[in-house]
């Protein structure tokens, strides 16, 4: 019977009842009644009384009576169950996170969830993001992957409506950045036991979790940018159009930065950085020379002087701030399969301006960061990055950069 019910014989119904909550199991030991006259008729009496004598024969003559005693009536064990066709609880992440060793392509996902292991034979991890190929075609090619990240199996016993917390390897092709939305998903212990038509449709026997995403940090320090030229970028402001005081306003400060392919090796929302020193010593007279960004004016225009070694963060009007989004110029691909990176963009994890150590450098180097969107151009098929400087009242003036790829979503000193 289900839960309800009284554990025994029923005479009128001539039915045992064993009452078992929704996936409890209960084993029973069935064994055979022989009347009184048929038990005289066994050779096994005979033999025991012949052997050990009357009294022990009455020591065990009850048990035997009553289809106990295995030498006259084995039993037989019945295990019963009441079978679900779902787990009786839908798992959640709780407190999902990641953590990746150095140069590795595997990463350890944790998180906890509510399990009923009486119901739930296993809890499967899987996830979707987004892979970006900039080597194999004219321009970049964006798909949206799904893939299974990994299983864990429960003992009956484990967590029968706990909370418990789960963690597996989650193993990728390289060691990249991935913005992956996870699920959760918990299938019966007793798919074996429902009819056909519902033990081979996987889906009549699953409960999902809601969807979390995670960042799953780049483990390798990204190279260096592959920069092949740069030119300067100039707006202009116009008023009066169609009167006599028409006017036109040049604004420089721009910089237009090309790059050589591919991009998004350190994964998804890779970014160009510029490197700025920390303090207020001057570069020119330290190590920091060859990994910070400097300016100065050009001594060759009566102006405002620079009063800085170098430009602020906030100087750089086109910056993406900390947990972006970062706004995205890859364009549109020419195949219906491609997908739209723009998601990701929006999802970008916060960051610290610095320290940030670049690679190559000595291990006192350590520099600020103030990373910038890429675009793709598809007729040059580079990518560039448009970099804005506020020089305030100073003309023009000279500023050698120092860029780096930047991923914001990095294992520790690997940005």
């Amino acid at each position: 019977t289900h839960e309800t019910g009284t554990f025994g014989w029923d005479a009128d119904r001539r039915r045992f009842n064993v009452p078992l909550d929704k996936a409890g199991r209960a084993r029973l030991y069935i064994s055979a009644l022989i009347p009184d006259p048929g038990i005289d008729y066994m050779k096994m009496k005979e033999l025991v009384i012949r052997q050990h004598g009357s009294d022990w024969w009455k020591k065990i003559e009850v048990m035997v009576q009553r289809g106990q005693h295995w030498m006259f009536t084995p039993d037989r064990m019945v295990e019963l169950a009441h079978a679900v066709q779902r787990p009786l609880i839908v798992p959640k992440l709780l407190g999902l996170s990641a953590n990746r060793d150095i140069g590795k392509v595997a990463c350890t996902v944790r998180f906890r969830t509510p399990i009923h292991s009486k119901s739930t034979a296993r809890l499967d991890v899987d996830g979707e993001w987004l892979e970006i190929d900039d080597v194999s075609g004219p321009a970049p090619i964006v798909r949206k992957v799904r893939g299974h990240g990994f299983d864990r199996k429960f003992y009956r016993l484990e967590a029968p409506g706990d909370v418990i917390s789960v963690e597996g390897n989650h193993v990728f092709a390289d060691t990249r950045a991935r913005h992956v939305h996870y699920q959760g998903t918990a299938t019966t212990r007793f798919r074996e036991y429902m009819p056909p038509d519902i033990r081979n449709d996987a889906e009549q026997v699953i409960v999902r979790s809601e969807i979390d995403t995670l960042w799953i940090p780049n483990s390798a320090p990204p190279p260096a940018p592959g920069v092949r030229y740069i030119i300067p970028t100039f707006g202009w402001t116009r008023s009066g159009a169609g009167t006599a005081n028409q006017s036109s306003w040049r604004r420089g400060g721009g910089i237009r930065v090309y790059l050589g392919r591919p991009w998004f090796s350190a994964g998804v929302n890779e970014m160009l950085g510029v490197c700025l020193p920390r303090g207020t010593d001057d570069a020119q007279t330290s190590q920091y020379k060859d990994f910070v960004t400097q300016w100065g004016a050009d001594p060759t225009w009566l102006a405002h002087d620079i009063d800085s070694i170098a430009p602020r963060p906030q100087d750089f009007s086109m910056r993406v701030p900390t947990a972006g989004p970062v706004p995205y110029d890859i364009g549109p691909g020419s195949d219906p399969l491609d997908a739209d990176p723009a998601p990701d963009g929006v999802a970008v994890p916060s960051y610290i301006a610095g320290p940030y150590r670049p690679a190559g450098a000595p291990a006192s180097i350590a520099v600020d960061v103030v990373p910038h969107a890429v675009g793709y151009d598809r007729e040059r098929q580079l990518w560039y990055c448009d970099i804005v400087v506020r020089p305030g009242d100073a003309y023009f003036p000279f500023i050698p950069l120092a860029l780096a790829r930047f991923q914001p979503a990095s294992i520790r000193d690997h940005h």
